[in-house]
């Protein structure tokens, strides 16, 4: 069993905070591993390096190569 806290809102106005109690969520029924596996595999970069990371390496080469330095 699971206890969660929760404030409603109603009219737009919030009511008192309460607490209560439920039951923890069903099993994954199936073969969720290899379905988040093959999703995984589809997604997969081709370069291997990250967006953030190729923008963060371009950034710093700038910076190292600006006649400001």
């Amino acid at each position: 069993m699971y206890t969660a806290a929760a404030r409603l809102l109603v009219g737009n106005r919030e009511l008192p905070a309460f607490t209560f109690v439920t039951n923890p969520p069903a099993p994954v029924v199936g073969e969720a591993t290899a379905i988040r596996q093959e999703c995984a595999t589809a997604h997969r970069r081709t370069d291997g390096e990250p967006p953030l990371q190729q923008l963060a390496r371009t950034a710093m080469k700038r910076r190292m190569n600006s006649p400001d330095r």
